[in-house]
């Protein structure tokens, strides 16, 4: 039984995937050859046989209906229903065509032509809705999509914009210096050689201090491809607090380090990239901390991820710059060019990581999370 259905399944498929003319044409035969297999049958008292030919009419009936809808089936159920009765018994003719049993079979067939056909075209009327509804929601998908991407060039440009303005504005001043170093050089590199030499080491300070610029916007439009590999982050920190310890001491400020989880923890990383992200925080967390006051790292877990809060105290950092902390060119510092944070976070950013600011009562607190190895 099972196999018989896929059989009818796999013969339907195949009806409906013909052309219209193809389909008609297998309807026709399929009358034709009904109507012959039927008054071929010179059986007088009705068997079984020939009921069950009969029965077979139904098949292009609704056929008609599913290709066509109500009309098509309709004029087949008519013409199957005109072809019903035996019309090969002349003495049994009169009385058998108008006998109850063939009259309801001739009117059963009607009637399901014409729900066949009913049916299928309310089928086409709501695929046809739905054909609408999906070309109107992949034309606003594609309107979004379009809208996206103006505002995505809009913000790379206002991003550019802001860039361009940043080192503008960053170089401008060292090379303001420059210049009045150079006329003033050049009015006292005789008459006044000690002056000279003053002028000299402020024109070599300016231009590394462009040199400094130039490296950090090249770090931050170009940023290096991270290579991650396990890694263990205490060691990190560690080399971290050794490195920033002088800075610390210069300013008679104590660095705390403590950790709650066990020493042989790795997660995924660039050493040297997550390195340079933490010794600034730290740098950064130094040179805005009270006098005498302590810098602090907490190490962390969870099951999924590592987490590390550096926080001072110092000044508090206000709600509106905390929206903007992470932006190129945003600083609050005189002497900074405002790309750091704003480089630590694409390269934490690009370990999938992120990189948060908190800064309530005088206590600063900035959180690195990067996924356990």
């Amino acid at each position: 039984m099972v196999g018989m259905k896929k059989h009818l399944y796999s013969l339907t498929y195949v009806f409906f995937n013909f052309s219209p003319k193809v389909q008609w044409a297998i309807i026709i035969l399929l009358l034709t050859s009904i109507t012959i297999a039927h008054n071929s049958m010179q059986i007088p008292d009705m068997s079984l046989l020939m009921v069950v030919t009969q029965k077979l009419f139904f098949i292009p009936v609704i056929l008609a209906g599913f290709i066509s809808g109500a009309l098509g089936g309709t004029m087949v159920a008519i013409v199957a229903a005109t072809l019903y009765p035996h019309y090969l018994v002349p003495h049994l003719h009169s009385e058998y065509m108008f006998s109850i049993p063939v009259i309801s079979d001739m009117v059963l067939l009607v009637v399901v032509g014409l729900t066949t056909g009913w049916l299928s075209d309310r089928i086409k009327e709501e695929l046809e809705r739905h054909r609408r509804t999906a070309k109107q929601r992949d034309q606003a998908l594609q309107e979004l999509t379009h809208s996206y991407e103006r505002a995505k060039r809009s913000e790379q440009l206002a991003a550019l914009g802001q860039m361009a303005a940043g080192i503008a504005h960053e170089v401008r001043n060292p090379l303001t210096s420059m210049q009045g170093a150079v006329d003033l050089l050049k009015r006292s590199i005789n008459s006044n050689p000690e002056r000279a030499d003053t002028l000299l080491n402020r024109l070599e300070k300016e231009i590394a201090r462009l040199d400094d610029i130039t490296k950090h916007v090249l770090q931050y439009a170009r940023p290096p491809k991270a290579s991650l590999n396990p890694i263990n982050p205490l060691n990190l920190c560690n080399d971290v607090l050794e490195t920033a310890r002088p800075q610390a001491q210069s300013q008679g400020i104590s660095l705390k380090f403590t950790q709650a989880h066990s020493a042989n923890t790795q997660i995924r990383g660039d050493r040297d990239q997550l390195q340079q992200v933490i010794l600034n925080l730290v740098l950064n967390a130094l040179q805005f901390a009270d006098p005498h006051s302590t810098v602090s790292m907490n190490s962390s877990l969870d099951e999924n991820n590592w987490y590390l809060i550096i926080s001072n105290h110092g000044p508090a950092i206000s709600e509106k710059d905390q929206q903007h902390i992470f932006e190129p060119f945003f600083t609050t510092h005189a002497e900074g060019t405002g790309l750091g944070l704003a480089i630590g976070a694409r390269i934490i950013e690009a370990h999938d990581g992120t990189l948060t600011c908190q800064s309530t009562d005088g206590v600063t607190r900035f959180t690195l999370t990067i996924a356990r190895a």
